[in-house]
């Protein structure tokens, strides 16, 4: 029996859907003996006292995954001094990962390290089995993780057997540092937790009378573009609703007094497909940044799957959707996407063929690609 440990920056239980944990389960499902090691905890007395001297995992079963915790602190940080300091980092390293491995039967398992770089970095030299780098977004563009990036991402890249990305151009990174193994495996949509029966109408859309252009997800300044949307909003004939969480900065926007904008705050995730069905239209408002520019967002796939015309800033992250995505440029060419998307809204064959591309972006089919990159099957 083949076995296969995720560990990343996400919880398997998280407040937000992860890739990883989506991977896992479907991996789980073709019959692997999948774990997936949860982040370790932050720092406290007693999991500093355990780091020392009573390091243990425990471990649950989930939906077919082996879930470990760490009861320990990993005396790893994402400081940016000491885990310079290539023989200390090294030998914390063993000390984080020995406890791991004791539970597992580390000879017959291979790994995929999401996006974590720092406390994984010297896995590849600690075990002699396959260690996969999944990456699916670009931390350098985070300021709180830029500099420890720079410095360490490209280097694990070149030490691990290969990677994985969900976007061309995270592939095309990748290569800069490896000259092969670099495979993308896309992305997958998860049709069971969407809900997709008919659904009733939410009562904050009883009293909007436009066309309703839907986003769900962080409402940031980071990855949207607030100033677009306080010029454009109050113009468009639509009403403009918003789900998730506020940054500061769209807290004290001008939205919030625009008349045809709506933010419904946090919704369970099982709300949602309320949501999406009787909207018109979606749309991702997002800002051209390092961080945006390769990313393959989720709730694409999600808009699509119940039929969507979808309007996205055209980026070189969603070139899988085209041409049924309606991208645009920049200010003058945002009114032409609402606007085609609108017609779009009543076009029967354009909404199945969205909803079918959306479709066979499967977890499964990505499980399969993670199989042939670890040689399970050819």
């Amino acid at each position: 029996m083949t076995q296969i440990l995720f560990f990343g920056l996400q919880y398997f239980e998280g407040k937000t859907l992860g890739n990883a944990v989506d991977m896992s389960k479907s991996l789980a499902k073709k019959g692997h003996k999948t774990y997936f090691l949860n982040p370790f905890p932050g720092f406290s007395v007693k999991a500093f006292f355990n780091a020392f001297f009573k390091p243990r995992i425990n471990q649950k079963n989930i939906d077919g995954v082996l879930v470990l915790s760490a009861n320990y602190y990993s005396l790893i940080s994402d400081s940016k001094t000491y885990i310079r300091i290539p023989f200390i980092h090294k030998w914390l390293s063993r000390k984080l990962w020995r406890p791991v491995l004791r539970n597992i039967n580390e000879n017959k398992t291979d790994f995929i390290i999401d996006n974590e770089f720092v406390k994984s970095f010297y896995l590849p030299e600690i075990t002699k089995n396959k260690v996969l780098y999944y990456m699916r977004d670009y931390l350098a563009g985070v300021a709180y993780w830029e500099s420890i990036a720079k410095h360490y991402e490209g280097k694990f890249i070149a030490k691990c057997s290969g990677v994985l990305t969900n976007s061309p151009y995270y592939s095309n990174y990748a290569l800069k540092f490896r000259a092969n193994s670099v495979q993308y495996i896309g992305q997958g949509v998860d049709v069971d937790a969407l809900l997709f029966s008919e659904t009733t109408l939410p009562s904050e859309y009883l009293s909007l009378k436009k066309p309703i252009a839907l986003y769900i997800g962080l409402i940031s300044t980071t990855r949207l573009d607030l100033q677009l949307l306080e010029k454009v909003c109050s113009v468009m004939d639509f009403d403009f609703v918003f789900i998730g969480p506020e940054d500061n900065d769209f807290k004290s926007s001008t939205l919030h007094k625009t008349e045809n904008v709506h933010f419904l705050g946090k919704k369970d995730f099982t709300e949602l497909a309320a949501y999406i069905q009787h909207s018109t239209v979606c749309f991702n408002p997002q800002k051209l940044n390092p961080i945006t520019i390769g990313n393959y967002p989720r709730k694409v796939d999600e808009y699509m799957a119940f039929g969507k015309p979808v309007v996205h800033l055209k980026t070189e992250g969603i070139t899988m959707f085209e041409p049924l995505i309606i991208t645009y440029n920049d200010e003058e060419s945002i009114f032409s996407a609402f606007q085609l998307a609108l017609d779009r809204s009543t076009d029967n064959a354009f909404c199945e063929a969205s909803k079918q591309l959306a479709l066979s972006h499967s977890w499964n089919h990505v499980a399969k690609k993670i199989e042939i990159a670890l040689g399970y099957e050819h």
